[in-house]
């Protein structure tokens, strides 16, 4: 028996020996790419612009993107690449003169929907730029058009956040949408459609259809986004003697609700 017991045991380290072999047979098969060297030769060009997000005009077809290099001596012709969506091209190519340190070329736009978001991303020859540089060899850049222009200003008042302030309400005649861009926080906007006394919010429905949700920007510590539920029992929001908009809204996290508390606008001076 104590033999037996020898012979399982010299065959378990055997066995554990042998997969400790497998794994750093396979530890040793790992073949890692090298990292990309810098053409010694390159011009190190880069994308000198900043800007990650533009608003275009309904009537703006064109874009001014400018490109820079830290090596200016000499004439140089770099080659360009684009991704993204078809209606938008740039040349194949850009070109600096002797001693040119920057220039710039059009970034050209098709047929694109009002208010929706495109992305762009244009590249620069592998060859001319120093991959190890803190400057951009990529840049992308995020594309809308729309025609909003200021409808009314006035005071947003907001009873659940405590809160009150001047607000701009836009207009846009292309889409017939009013909105309130960064109506509670910054990158959340508010639409809707509005005639005579009914407004027509624009955002996603419920369930049961009886709410329109937007939301809001405003993080729970516990409980994640805040939601606000526009009732759509009675969608006379707007009151024409008052020249007020009283939208009923219920606020809502992923815990449940905090219940029905109005946000209020009043118009005092349309453009």
């Amino acid at each position: 028996m104590k033999n037996m017991k020898n012979i399982i045991k010299t065959g378990i380290i055997l066995l554990t020996i042998a997969a400790m072999n497998v794994f750093i047979a396979c530890e040793k098969e790992v073949v890692r790419d090298p990292s990309p060297e810098a053409n010694p030769n390159s011009n190190r060009v880069y994308f000198n612009d900043i800007v990650k997000s533009v608003v275009l005009g309904i009537e703006e077809n064109s874009y001014p993107i400018t490109i820079a290099r830290k090596d200016s001596n000499n004439a140089l012709t770099v080659a360009l690449t684009i991704s993204g969506d078809k209606a938008f091209s740039i040349p194949p190519s850009v070109s600096f003169n002797a001693g040119e340190s920057s220039t710039t070329f059009t970034l050209s736009i098709g047929d694109i929907e009002l208010l929706k978001n495109y992305q762009v991303t244009l590249g620069i020859d592998e060859n001319q730029i120093n991959p190890y540089d803190s400057t951009a060899p990529v840049y992308s850049l995020n594309i809308q058009k729309e025609d909003f222009a200021p409808y009314a200003e006035g005071t947003y008042t907001s009873v659940f956040f405590g809160a009150y302030w001047t607000a701009l309400l836009e207009y846009s005649p292309a889409t017939d949408l009013y909105r309130f861009t960064d109506c509670w926080m910054p990158g959340y906007n508010v639409l809707f459609k509005w005639k005579g006394t009914a407004v027509t919010m624009q955002g996603t429905k419920n369930s049961s259809g009886s709410y329109i949700y937007l939301p809001t920007g405003y993080i729970h510590p516990s409980n994640g986004m805040i939601y606000a539920y526009y009732s759509q029992a009675n969608i006379n929001y707007y009151d024409e003697a008052a020249k007020t908009f009283t939208f009923p809204i219920t606020w809502v996290v992923a815990a449940g609700s905090f219940g029905e508390v109005s946000d209020t606008f009043k118009i005092e001076t349309v453009y």
